[in-house]
């Protein structure tokens, strides 16, 4: 499978809004069979509108993980967390 991951870093308190992230053109170049965006912060409801229409229009899988998401994801994984993370969660 070939996905495409954009990782958007953002300060502290601001959101990832539509504007800030350009999902069509990599999708529409590259033509992967789906799209991940990550980002540090929370995700402006103006992205999921974005992805969900991306996904309808060109079929692909659209995704993405907001703060909340990958601070949950890290909890499940300890392997993960202690060898990249553990002196961020001290």
């Amino acid at each position: 499978m070939h996905w495409i991951c954009q990782c958007k870093l953002v300060k502290a308190g601001k959101s990832l809004a539509a504007s800030k992230v350009d999902v069509a053109t990599p999708v529409l170049q590259h033509n992967p069979d789906g799209y991940l965006l990550m980002t540090n912060v929370q995700i402006d409801g103006t992205i999921y509108d974005l992805l969900d229409g991306i996904a309808r229009t060109v079929g692909k899988a659209c995704e993405s993980r907001s703060k909340m998401e990958i601070e949950r994801l890290l909890l499940r994984n300890a392997t993960i967390r202690k060898r990249y993370f553990e002196k961020a969660v001290q």
